[in-house]
């Protein structure tokens, strides 16, 4: 479902999040990355092919993908600011954050 959405609001978002991908496959070698990178070639491709009708009726940007991806970005956002309002006195209580460049411990 997530796809869609991404799908129904841009086409290169995807480019983008292959990018991303590729450079961090680069960066960090790994074979799963890299065959997860090689799995998404032809998603891409399918992407920027000509269209029959049907397909074109189907990618097509309505009210109810755009709600969807308001919910969508929005349930992202929520849930990032709940994660840093939830770990934010952690330190006053013993525990050391992970920007610290330490594991979390309890002292």
């Amino acid at each position: 479902m997530a796809d869609g959405i991404v799908t129904a609001l841009s086409r290169l978002v995807m480019v983008a999040r292959l990018a991303v991908l590729i450079w961090f496959a680069w960066k960090y070698p790994n074979f799963i990355i890299w065959l997860i990178v090689l799995l998404s070639l032809p998603r891409i491709y399918s992407l920027f092919r000509k269209r029959t009708e049907e397909e074109q009726r189907y990618f097509e940007v309505r009210h109810a993908a755009v709600l969807m991806s308001v919910l969508y970005f929005g349930l992202i956002a929520v849930l990032l600011f709940g994660h840093a309002r939830g770990t934010a006195g952690f330190e006053q209580y013993g525990f050391r954050s992970h920007g610290h460049g330490h594991d979390v411990i309890v002292q």
